[in-house]
């Protein structure tokens, strides 16, 4: 099971927008159904419907939630090779960690912006790239040193070009994206759209607890986007 940390998710769902009563939600490549689980939780009344091209997590989101009484409708579908042609629209759609897999994230945005009602919210989170090599030089760091603010400079400086790259993952074969291509396709679906950027998860919620008096170091360098583990763009179809 996918470890997700309190902070995460405690912040995750603050971020997400308020919604009118009865909203209908889609959650695009919702794995094994931990956000959708808390979506129907967080929004008494909502329409919820659960998306992944993985047919042993859709069973399994469909076990969990009905274990849990809850009415979440659950569907096997690959959105890179669809036409998306699912008729509701949505006041929320959440893609999150999806876009790293996606054959064409660019287009995938698109449709999915397509399928917001006026005044909907398009939820999209993406690994800084950087998140990795960030959090190594944090545990580099001794809990007991006397760190100064140039030091988590120092660190900042280290990496900034590397946020700024496409990074592939052997691993998995992810594709993560900088901020900077995220903005600009978010940018080119027009002036119908509001485009709000959060970080999401500081590196030190992965870290040991002797490293939280990073955080305020952090804070002081003014750019919690850069530091944080997610990016977490909102858009938001205009009335």
């Amino acid at each position: 099971m996918t470890y997700i940390p309190h902070h995460y998710a405690n912040l995750l769902l603050h971020q997400l927008p308020a919604l009118k009563t009865q909203p209908q939600i889609l959650d695009v490549g919702c794995g094994e159904g931990w956000l959708t689980r808390q979506l129907s939780k967080t929004y008494p009344g909502a329409t919820i419907t659960g998306t992944d091209k993985d047919y042993k997590k859709i069973q399994k989101c469909r076990y969990e939630a009905s274990n849990q009484n809850l009415s979440i409708h659950y569907q096997i579908l690959n959105h890179d090779q669809s036409k998306l042609a699912l008729e509701e629209s949505y006041d929320l759609i959440c893609c999150h960690n999806v876009l790293a897999h996606s054959q064409n994230p660019q287009q995938l945005i698109q449709k999915l912006a397509n399928q917001l009602n006026q005044g909907g919210t398009l939820s999209i989170i993406s690994e800084n790239p950087a998140a990795k090599a960030l959090e190594e030089n944090f545990r580099a760091l001794s809990p007991t040193a006397d760190i100064q603010l140039e030091t988590i400079g120092k660190i900042y400086d280290l990496h900034v070009e590397q946020v700024k790259e496409r990074v592939q993952k052997s691993s998995d074969l992810r594709i993560l994206y900088p901020l900077e291509d995220l903005l600009h396709w978010s940018n080119q679906l027009g002036k119908r759209y509001d485009v709000e950027v959060k970080g999401l998860s500081y590196i030190m919620d992965y870290l040991d607890e002797s490293y939280h008096w990073l955080e305020e170091e952090v804070a002081l360098q003014n750019n919690t986007t850069f530091f944080s583990y997610f990016y977490h763009i909102l858009l938001k179809k205009l009335s």
